[in-house]
């Protein structure tokens, strides 16, 4: 079932014509990761974006550095792809960082509706 910030972004997606895969499954060596969104180009996933509901303290830090190592590998296998973490919630200093180096663009919940500018953005490099 799709959470809250999941279901607002594929409304946004969806509104401005941008196809993709929600709940999109990627295999990688012996891992296997579903990513909350894939934008395809071709057979290959271009854009993956991650929206995570941090609201709780609860687990947090687990979710971030998950977060961050299924980045670290889909790039290791995807070239040119470009990562997209959606916050709601509050991260810390240290969180943010991690979360910034690991993704092209880290957004928070007030900022999902600028979603659409860095697919655009992304899309093109």
């Amino acid at each position: 079932k799709p959470t809250g910030e999941e279901q607002h972004l594929a409304d946004i997606l969806n509104r401005n014509g941008i196809s993709f895969e929600k709940q999109a499954h990627l295999q990688i060596n012996v891992f296997h990761f579903v990513v909350d969104f894939a934008i395809p180009d071709g057979n290959e996933p271009k854009i993956v974006i991650e929206a995570k509901d941090l609201q709780t303290k609860f687990r947090k830090k687990a979710a971030i550095c998950e977060m961050a190592y299924k980045s670290i590998k889909i790039r290791q296998r995807y070239s040119g792809i470009k990562t997209i973490a959606v916050i709601d919630g509050h991260l810390t200093k240290t969180e943010q960082l991690i979360l910034s180096q690991e993704y092209d663009k880290l957004l928070y919940n007030s900022l999902g509706e600028t979603v659409i500018v860095f697919v655009n953005e992304l899309w093109r490099k």
